[in-house]
């Protein structure tokens, strides 16, 4: 499904008007693949708009056209209304071995086609030591935004290095232990926050986050798509709703949303079709229809203890958890399609703060899409195993109903020649749930 679009600039931020975050604002006249253009008779400036998903595992190039590596993930800022930075990933072989590089989406220019570029060259990334997978920054590297190609760009990043400044972009100021910094990092990334439940004041389960469509001038956050309704990967549909109408709760994992299933379902639209979001009338609906929420809350969560963490894994994740328990040998089957977007999860019951799971959206040869648990994702991550939106990959598990979703409790997954093992035959499962290694 296609949602880049081009949308007009006008109409959602003169909407949110008494929102201080006022995440809509107008962006720079361009295109994108596929893209449809919305008429902006007053200014002639028009926003682009992509999917997240579709920016992870996009190739990043440099100015002449060499592959610098690819998008691993986007980390949000703290207010979860732009792109803080990418972590590239360069090197290595499907995943393994890969170095990340903490880019700030400033740094980066995607082209009239669609193509990213930053302004640096192999040499740059090769002699930065990026940052590793379990030590997240908490903003990008200020220094790529002025790194020229050549011998001048590396002499500059040398003598910063020298001067002792951190080339993992490091915050300018101290954040508290990195384990807590880290643990608040990895809530703002995208991979963590796609998936989230969204949830009504009445707690009524409205669906899923599947999307976030940015705004690739400025990096800012336009829409949340939600997708919900539909059984068994048959006739979902799809909501954009404005984002600044989205509370997110990264640490309960849930997304707070104003209103009711009659109204989610009254913003039904086309993803194939985007690009009619930017008439100003539907722009004004929209707004009216989904009124701003109130600041985020999530901002000052401080993560369990150590003990108090595993205590919490053990729970959710352990051989006698709910998650083990939901997984039927008997309905064991295989799948395979392409990877459509890469989430978390939080395992059915499981206390806020506890380690998430990997949550794949997948689409099968026959149209349907699939919602795929891969159990806790630090346990792939210790087994560099990692998968982006375009993967092939070929999945066996369970189907089974977990509240209103139904969902394939994996047991393995391949992607080329990697296999990563989840469960053993009757179901138990492989995974430890070992604290993180610093």
């Amino acid at each position: 499904m296609g949602l880049t679009a081009v949308l007009c600039a006008h109409g959602l931020a003169a909407q949110r008007s008494t929102n201080k975050s006022k995440r809509a604002t107008a962006g720079a006249e361009a295109n994108l693949p596929g893209a449809a253009q919305a008429g902006t008779a007053q200014t002639g400036q028009a926003m682009m708009l992509e999917r997240t998903s579709q920016l992870i595992g996009k190739e990043v190039k440099d100015p002449q056209g060499q592959n610098l590596g690819v998008i691993h993930d986007i980390v949000l800022t703290p207010d979860f209304q732009q792109i803080s930075y990418v972590a590239l990933s360069s090197g290595g072989v499907f995943g393994a071995g890969k170095t990340l590089h903490a880019i700030p989406w400033q740094a980066l220019h995607v082209g009239l086609k669609g193509e990213i570029t930053l302004n640096a060259t192999a040499e740059q990334l090769k002699q930065s030591p990026g940052f590793a997978n379990d030590n997240w920054p908490s903003e990008g590297n200020s220094r790529w935004l002025s790194a020229a190609a050549g011998a001048a760009g590396s002499a500059t990043m040398g003598s910063q290095a020298a001067a002792g400044q951190s080339a993992a972009g490091a915050p300018s100021a101290p954040m508290g232990s990195a384990a807590t910094a880290d643990a608040a990092v990895q809530m703002r990334r995208v991979t963590h926050l796609t998936g989230m439940e969204v949830k009504n004041p009445e707690n009524q389960d409205l669906g899923d986050i599947e999307d976030f469509a940015v705004d690739v001038s400025n990096g800012r956050i336009i829409y949340d798509i939600v997708a919900f309704g539909g059984v068994a990967g048959v006739g979902e549909k799809f909501a954009a709703v404005p984002a600044d109408a989205v509370r997110l709760e990264a640490q309960t994992h849930v997304a707070l949303l104003n209103a009711t299933p009659k109204t989610l379902e009254s913003a039904t639209f086309n993803p194939a079709q985007l690009a009619s979001l930017g008439n100003p009338q539907e722009m004004k609906r929209l707004s009216e229809m989904f009124p701003a929420a109130p600041g985020a809350s999530a901002l000052g969560y401080v993560p369990p203890e150590p003990q108090a963490q595993l205590v919490a894994d053990e729970k959710a994740w352990g051989p006698e958890g709910p998650h083990t328990k939901a997984f039927n040998p008997s309905a064991a089957r295989t799948i395979t399609g392409t990877v459509e977007s890469v989430g978390g999860f939080r395992p059915e019951g499981a206390p806020a703060g506890v380690s998430p799971g990997l949550r794949l959206r997948i689409k099968t040869a026959e149209g349907r899409t699939m919602t795929v648990q891969a159990g806790p994702a630090a346990y792939a991550e210790r087994q560099d195993f990692f998968v982006m939106p375009g993967d092939r990959i070929t999945i066996s598990g369970s189907e089974t109903k977990i509240g209103t979703r139904t969902v394939i409790i994996a047991s393995e997954i391949k992607k080329g020649p990697q296999t990563l093992r989840l469960r053993d035959e009757s179901g138990r499962p492989l995974w430890t749930m070992a604290p993180r290694r610093r």
